[in-house]
């Protein structure tokens, strides 16, 4: 007897399609786009943070620094600086108020830095100045943080606290004793040190506001170092 066998005539079954049309992948990459457009800014904002913080940083080791020049030196505070606080120093960079305080910051004695090739305190580099200011290819020279220079709330006159050196003419301004800033105001509510950019700074002739950032470098903030060492963040508009 023959045994008849039936031939499956019927198609293979196919397994479960696997992969995405493209229209499935382009609704996912414009879900991608959305998710990564809302976290951006939150991303940012962190980053912003983050940078205003080290500068924060910065400044209390300046304010500690601060302190023990005082104690060192009768109360006296350094100077004659000037404004513009730069971020190098050597053994000739009387005016500038790092000259005062690298020894207690642990860098250096400026006598030991030799003319020309000046040392580099990353205390005295903002990070947000480092990131946003313009043609920045070294901090030699750089002035990433201002003093203040003056603290008589009375138009028509100037009482910078750390003193202004003699500069075209003018006669050289002795810094102040720290007991006298409770002339003008109290510790606690005069500025020592604040963040600089081309909005504070406004004038363009002054020789060094090429170098500013365009704008506050922790966004509509700037970072102030207080005379009793407390520092905070005052908005700057």
């Amino acid at each position: 007897m023959i045994e008849m066998h039936c031939m499956n005539l019927s198609p293979p079954a196919h397994g479960h399609r696997s992969g995405f049309t493209l229209i499935e992948l382009l609704v996912v990459i414009a879900i991608l786009a959305i998710l990564a457009g809302l976290l951006w800014p939150a991303l940012a904002r962190a980053k912003q943070k983050a940078t205003q913080a080290g500068c924060m940083s910065n400044m209390k080791q300046i304010s500690h620094a601060l302190q023990m020049y005082l104690d060192d030196n009768t109360d006296v505070l350094p100077g004659p600086c000037f404004s513009g606080a730069r971020a190098s120093y050597d053994k000739n960079s009387g005016t500038e108020l790092i000259y005062y305080l690298a020894n207690h910051l642990g860098y250096p004695p400026p006598a030991s830095v030799a003319s020309g090739k000046p040392a580099i305190t990353e205390v005295f580099v903002c990070p947000g100045y480092r990131r946003n200011a313009p043609d920045l290819t070294s901090m030699e020279g750089r002035k990433c943080y201002l003093v203040d220079d003056d603290i008589d709330p009375n138009p028509g006159s100037r009482v910078p606290p750390f003193g202004y050196p003699e500069v075209d003419g003018a006669v050289e301004i002795a810094p102040l004793k720290f007991s006298e800033l409770n002339r003008y105001g109290t510790p606690a509510t005069l500025f020592a040190l604040t963040d600089v950019d081309k909005i504070n700074i406004p004038n363009p002739n002054v020789t060094w506001w090429w170098q500013l950032p365009y704008k506050p470098v922790h966004g509509n903030a700037r970072n102030e170092l207080y005379f009793d060492g407390h520092v905070s963040a005052k908005r700057a508009w």
